[in-house]
């Protein structure tokens, strides 16, 4: 696993102290970007043997990780439920993945983009507004989910230069896709060649936040390589030592 970059955003200053109330066993990083309104929230668990943090580059923050009351959501559930039947889904994305844009978005209180991508295990992106997660795209191995109007697309991938033949002749597998309400079963999708690198982050980043492949790396083997020379640290939060810093936004690093 590799080029891994994990983390938030949002067109906008979030409500850095309700993040910091609700996230208070957790550090806290916030980037503002200095010419356009896109914000950045790194969010990691401190580990005392770990000395060195690199930018977003932390294995994602799981519901598991925060202490309840979690916010309640049929999509996310939902996809709880299809991770329980594709084969590696429950190891790879873990449970309840989709509550934590959900209930960032909720504290921040501004629409929220959370992706975690690299260049092999994870390629997935969510946006949370007003409550509900509007779209989220990840990649599964042999399988793409795409949700759309509240209804899960599950669209099986042929890579043809690899001239494998896929088998979705598990009968109990697909009968148990098809038996979960708003999960819709798609063709296979055949590729001639290999997935971009951050597929499904470009794929869901808002378009009138920007170009992501300019403002984030995205679709580069380089993502957030220009965060310290294109952002500025704009908040900042520790538990070990109960420190918050509020940075002026035109005070450049």
């Amino acid at each position: 696993m590799g080029y891994l970059s994990s983390g938030y955003a949002f067109n906008g200053t979030p409500n850095w102290e309700a993040i910091k109330a609700r996230f208070s066993k957790f550090s806290l990083q916030g980037y503002k970007h200095k010419n356009s309104d896109v914000t950045l929230l790194d969010i990691w668990r401190p580990h005392k043997n770990v000395q060195k943090h690199f930018p977003f580059c932390s294995e994602p923050v799981l519901a598991r990780h925060v202490e309840p009351p979690l916010p309640k959501s049929e999509v996310a559930s939902t996809f709880d439920d299809i991770m329980d039947i594709l084969p590696d889904g429950e190891e790879r994305y873990g449970r309840e993945w989709l509550t934590l844009p959900l209930l960032i978005s909720s504290v921040a209180g501004l629409p929220t983009f959370a992706f975690t991508a690299d260049d092999d295990v994870y390629n997935y992106a969510a946006y949370a507004e007003a409550g509900r997660i509007i779209e989220m795209r990840c990649r599964l191995d042999e399988y793409d989910i795409v949700l759309m109007n509240d209804v899960f697309n599950v669209m099986g991938i042929e890579i043809d230069e690899y001239d494998v033949q896929r088998d979705d002749g598990n009968d109990f597998l697909m009968e148990s896709l098809k038996a979960l309400k708003n999960v819709q079963l798609k063709p296979i999708v055949k590729r001639s060649g290999d997935f971009l690198i951050y597929q499904h982050p470009m794929d869901v980043w808002p378009a009138k936040w920007g170009n992501a492949t300019e403002l984030m790396g995205f679709g580069t083997f380089d993502p957030l390589e220009k965060l310290s020379t294109d952002f500025e640290n704009t908040f900042e939060y520790h538990p070990t030592t109960s420190r918050s810093i509020q940075r002026s936004w035109w005070k450049f690093w």
